[in-house]
């Protein structure tokens, strides 16, 4: 999963995002996992467990390599902990969680079709 984070305001983000990045599926809550191909392909987009810092106009971007997810699932989230927003190192506010939810049903987009009549 790609996250990408566009800072359109004047304060400065910065939040330990890699570590709080969460699959949570039917009240589990599941870590990224590592892509040790990708990572040596790719190695600025792979998530690190330090301070993030996305200065203003700037465009964060990682990628997160998630647990698979069976068929069977009632409830699947991808969820954000809180992030802080700073200005010169200064509090403003923490950030609600943030969760997206998905319909297990519509997640499985390959289908075994057999070949021929």
């Amino acid at each position: 999963m790609l996250l990408e984070l566009a800072n359109r305001s004047s304060l400065s983000v910065e939040g330990y995002l890699s570590v709080n990045v969460r699959l949570r599926v039917d009240g589990e809550r599941r870590r990224p996992g590592a892509d040790a191909s990708f990572a040596a392909d790719h190695p600025t987009l792979v998530p690190t467990q330090l301070l993030e810092h996305v200065d203003p106009g700037e465009t964060f971007v990682r990628v997160y390599a998630l647990p698979k997810v069976g068929p069977e699932a009632q409830e699947v989230f991808f969820i954000v902990r809180p992030v802080w927003l700073l200005r010169r190192r200064t509090q403003v506010s923490p950030l609600p969680e943030f969760e997206l939810h998905f319909q297990p049903g519509h997640l499985a987009l390959l289908r075994n079709v057999p070949d021929g009549p």
